[in-house]
């Protein structure tokens, strides 16, 4: 039997499949909406991913593989550790430091090469 929560996710999944994306993590898989994660760091062989509704979670997954999965227009990857929600961008500083500065009040280092990827 699916848990309440889980149904209401795979029948919302149906009608928008590509706003959700499917997170598989040591207890089963995870169905979360797009919109709901703020950025995802790479830690080696895992990623954390930080929610806006959630506790941020580690699963044993590249950051390559999320950057994958998720929608281009969405996400940019802005640092070789960063994969950041555009929707949650509120200022880019590009000075001698190139930094973002996120809505959850988080400072995000962006790096040379990838600083073209957010003018796009």
């Amino acid at each position: 039997m699916i848990p309440a929560t889980a149904s209401k996710y795979i029948i919302a999944e149906r009608e928008h499949p590509a706003s959700y994306i499917r997170i598989p993590y040591n207890r089963g898989v995870l169905l979360i909406p797009a919109e709901q994660i703020v950025r995802i760091e790479a830690l080696s062989n895992y990623s954390k991913i930080y929610f806006t509704k959630r506790h941020p979670m580690t699963v044993a997954k590249v950051l390559q593989w999320f950057q994958l999965q998720l929608p281009t227009t969405m996400f940019s990857r802005v640092h070789r550790s960063h994969l950041v929600n555009r929707k949650f961008i509120e200022q880019i500083t590009l000075a001698k430091q190139n930094t973002l500065l996120l809505s959850t009040g988080e400072t995000i280092v962006i790096s040379r090469r990838k600083r073209g990827v957010l003018n796009a």
